[in-house]
C-alpha cells in the first residue's frame, strides 16, 4: 500500500493467507495514514498467517473503529518511519514484535495480547522501549516463549497478565517496567526477565497456585509513591543469579501472603524508605 494522503483498507475477509504473501505499508510521507476498518464497523479484523510478515516501512497504520484485531503474521515490524496506532479494544499478535529501528508504537489504551503457538521475539529500540497499556501473555503451546532481544525492555502502564507461556530474556537480560498489577495463571512458565515496579499508584502481585516461584529474574521496587502488596506467596529463590533490590517504595506482605527469599538470593538497598 503506497501513495500520499489518507487511504482506507476495508478488511472484511482475511488478507495474506497464502505462503509468502505479506502486507507492506510504504506511504509517500511519514504523516500519511492508512485506516484499516470493516465495512460493518464492528467485528474482528484478521490478517495473515505464520509464514508471512506485516511491515510498516513509512506512514501510520490506524484502526479508527477500534475493532478487535488478530494478526497472524510471522512478524510485525515498524520501520524507522513507520507508526502503528493500535485499537482501543484488543490487539492479538501471534508473531514477533519488532520496532528496533525506531518505529513508533502507540497503545491507544488498548490490550496487547501475545498469543499463538510458536516462540516469537520482542525487539524494541533499546534506548527508548515501547510503552504498552495492558499486556497479556497467552501462548498455550507448552514451551512457547516471547524472547526479549538483548538489553530490551518494555513499559506497561497498566497490568501484566500471564495466562500461559514464558517471558524470556536473551543474552543481556532486559526487563519489564510495570506501573500496574501483576497476575499469573497456573500455566505460567518461569521467566528470567528483570521486573521493576515503578507505578505511582498502589500495585498488587497475585500468583496463582504453583506459579509462586516462577519469576526467576531480578525484582526491583522503584516507586515514587504507593506500595506493592502481595495477594499471594511470592518466592524469590533462583539463587545468586537473582536479586531483590529496594530503591524506593514498600513491599507489603501478610501472615499468609508472604515473601520467601532463597538462601542464595542477594538483597540490596533496603532502607527506611524502601523495605518489605
Amino acid at each position: 500500500i503506497e501513495g500520499a494522503g489518507t487511504s482506507k483498507l476495508i478488511s472484511d475477509k482475511t488478507l495474506c493467507t497464502s505462503n509468502g504473501s505479506s502486507l507492506t505499508i510504504n506511504k509517500a510521507n511519514t504523516t500519511d495514514s492508512i485506516l484499516i476498518t470493516r465495512s460493518a464497523g464492528s467485528g474482528t479484523i484478521t490478517e495473515g498467517q505464520g509464514n508471512n510478515s506485516f511491515t510498516i516501512v513509512r506512514g501510520i497504520v490506524v484502526y479508527p473503529q477500534n475493532n478487535r484485531v488478530q494478526l497472524n503474521f510471522n512478524s510485525l515490524t515498524l520501520g524507522t518511519n513507520g507508526s502503528l496506532i493500535a485499537t482501543q479494544d484488543s490487539l492479538f499478535n501471534a508473531g514477533a514484535h519488532n520496532s528496533s529501528s525506531g518505529g513508533l508504537f502507540k497503545h491507544n489504551n488498548g490490550v496487547y495480547i501475545f498469543n499463538g503457538n510458536s516462540n516469537r521475539t520482542y525487539d524494541a529500540a533499546t534506548a527508548v522501549p515501547d510503552t504498552f497499556y495492558h499486556v497479556v501473555l497467552n501462548k498455550p503451546g507448552g514451551a512457547d516463549n516471547v524472547d526479549f532481544a538483548s538489553g530490551d525492555s518494555m513499559v506497561i502502564q497498566q497490568n501484566l497478565t500471564i495466562i500461559d507461556g514464558q517471558l524470556n530474556g536473551v543474552a543481556t537480560i532486559g526487563g519489564i517496567q510495570l506501573q500496574g498489577n501483576l497476575y499469573s495463571g497456573t500455566a505460567m512458565t518461569a521467566t528470567n526477565l528483570c521486573l521493576v515496579f515503578t507505578g505511582s499508584a498502589n500495585q498488587t502481585v497475585n500468583f496463582t497456585g504453583t506459579t509462586t516461584s516462577n519469576w526467576n529474574g531480578d525484582v526491583r521496587i522503584r516507586k515514587s509513591i504507593g506500595t506493592v502488596t502481595l495477594l499471594s506467596v511470592f518466592r524469590i529463590d533462583a539463587g545468586t543469579a537473582q536479586d531483590l533490590t529496594f530503591i524506593s517504595g514498600k513491599l507489603i506482605t501478610t501472615n499468609t501472603n508472604i515473601l520467601i527469599i532463597g538462601g542464595a538470593t542477594i538483597v540490596n538497598g533496603a532502607s527506611n524508605n524502601s523495605f518489605a
